[in-house]
């Protein structure tokens, strides 16, 4: 596993800077188990596995005076049980016991809790009364914390693929908190740091001059000017409307939807393309279909859907924090044919892929490290209410193909919950687990009234496809 840095990357700090009461900064995973599960279940099994998440015992400490970025230290109050929360979900209309939607705006209502930056930024709460049965387990973290693939890393270390599995041998030497480093120490370490910086930017400009370097410069200054091209004018340019495009507010709402993984392969394998290719295609097409129902006219349109990009390399795993870069991917609302919506998706991002965008914005992203972190931190909370460039974010993310286990208890079903911001009223994650590739729209209800009538939207697009590649209707889906 990787060793944890103590200090924030600029990339982790945007998460915090970037917060208010609208948008609250972490993810979330709505998770169904099998069987009765109970807080102090939770409190025990998590207890057993918590030196394995080191981070989960670490808090957020301000730099002196905001000369850097935050450092991660131990809570010297650290409880598992300060964590774990239960409670009973209501019942829905025609009761007992509450449904989909009943689920859908609970999980909504905790999501937009903020968590407490006096303690370690997760929380989970234990929901009884589903109507789906056994017991739902929603989980906070924060994104200054995971970025997607490391949370599932993290539930995947809570878990195991065997029902009943031992829980991992505690170290021999019991872990005491370290004392929160005081006012001078935590200066001394800005100070550290930044000669740090400094000596490590000075060996990059060093290795500039080496033979053969300028030509890898060339490569990468040409990388990003492509990505200047392709992005830079929709930051100017005013976004083309949408029903779900503005302010957002402190609420959310989600659905699923479940859609099995062999019938996808089989889908692509019929019509082409990756996973994501589908998974934007369905994108499009719900969302093509929920503004033409809105009154907003599709033909001809195109949209735009940030689409993070994991860079993180597989000696990485285990590292916290965001390792992320992104593509600004078109979506074809305006192509009422699945078939050849699917196809103009893949050449988009084949055409990406070639461009080298993901690289181009990774060296803006990397190179937010030069910038003094009180102005990038200024950045961010100066940040206009209600604007973003893009219509859209859209992640997926690969989880687990065997079943998972805690304690006894086998993870039936895995929803995702992402994160909105500023006029992003609309988002989906995508989530595979077991046999299932997961859509998960979430939405902000003031705005988008009915997340699962988005959810039908979804559905339809992806029957498109089905149709298109020639599985039969009453095939399973």
């Amino acid at each position: 596993m990787t060793a944890l840095s103590s200090r924030l990357s600029a990339h982790d700090s945007v998460f915090l800077n970037w917060e208010r009461p609208e948008q609250p900064m972490h993810v979330a995973e709505c998770m169904v188990y099998e069987g009765h599960i109970t807080a102090a279940d939770m409190v025990r099994m998590i207890s057993d596995r918590i030196h394995l998440l080191p981070r989960y015992r670490q808090k957020i400490v301000k730099a002196p005076f905001d000369l850097a970025h935050p450092t991660w230290e131990d809570d010297p109050h650290f409880a598992v049980a300060n964590h774990v929360a239960e409670r009973t979900l209501p019942d829905a209309p025609g009761g007992p016991g509450a449904d989909d939607r009943t689920l859908s705006s609970t999980c909504g209502e905790l999501f937009c809790e903020l968590l407490d930056r006096d303690r370690p930024l997760w929380h989970l709460t234990v929901l009884h009364g589903y109507r789906g049965g056994g017991t739902v387990v929603f989980l906070k973290l924060h994104h200054a914390m995971v970025d997607g693939v490391s949370s599932v890393e993290l539930i995947e270390v809570l878990h195991s693929t065997e029902p009943g599995a031992p829980a991992p041998p505690r170290p021999v030497q019991e872990w005491h908190p370290r004392p929160v480093p005081g006012l001078l120490a935590r200066l001394r370490d800005v100070v550290a740091d930044q000669v740090t910086h400094g000596l490590d930017t000075a060996r990059e400009v060093v290795d500039l001059v080496r033979p053969g370097a300028l030509e890898g410069l060339a490569r990468r200054a040409a990388t990003l000017a492509r990505a200047t091209v392709d992005t830079g004018p929709l930051a100017v340019r005013p976004l083309s409307p949408t029903p779900f495009n503005k302010p957002i507010h402190p609420r959310r709402d989600f659905a699923w939807v479940e859609l099995p993984m062999d019938e996808t392969r089989q889908v692509r394998k019929a019509l082409g393309g990756t996973v994501n290719d589908l998974v934007l295609t369905v994108l499009a097409g719900g969302l093509g279909r929920y503004m033409r129902r809105h009154g907003y006219p599709t033909e001809g349109r195109e949209l735009q859907a940030m689409c993070p990009v994991s860079v993180r390399r597989p000696n990485q795993s285990g590292a916290m924090g965001n390792l992320i870069s992104m593509v600004v991917a078109p979506l074809h609302v305006g192509q009422t044919d699945g078939k050849a919506r699917l196809e103009a998706e893949r050449t988009s991002m084949q055409e990406l892929k070639r461009r080298g965008q993901a690289d181009g914005i990774y060296e803006v992203i990397a190179s937010a490290k030069y910038l003094p972190a009180p102005i990038y931190k200024l950045v961010w909370k100066l940040w206009p209410s209600g604007w973003f460039p893009l219509h859209v974010t859209s992640t997926n993310v690969p989880g687990p193909r065997q079943p998972l286990f805690l304690g006894d208890h086998e993870l039936l079903h895995w929803y995702p919950f992402g994160v909105q911001w500023t006029n992003n009223a609309m988002f989906m994650c995508t989530l595979s687990y077991r046999e299932h590739l997961v859509l998960g729209p979430v939405v902000d209800p003031e705005i988008v009234s009915d997340v699962w009538e988005f959810a039908d939207d979804l559905r339809a697009a992806y029957d498109e496809l089905r149709v298109a590649a020639g599985i039969a209707e009453d095939a399973p889906s």
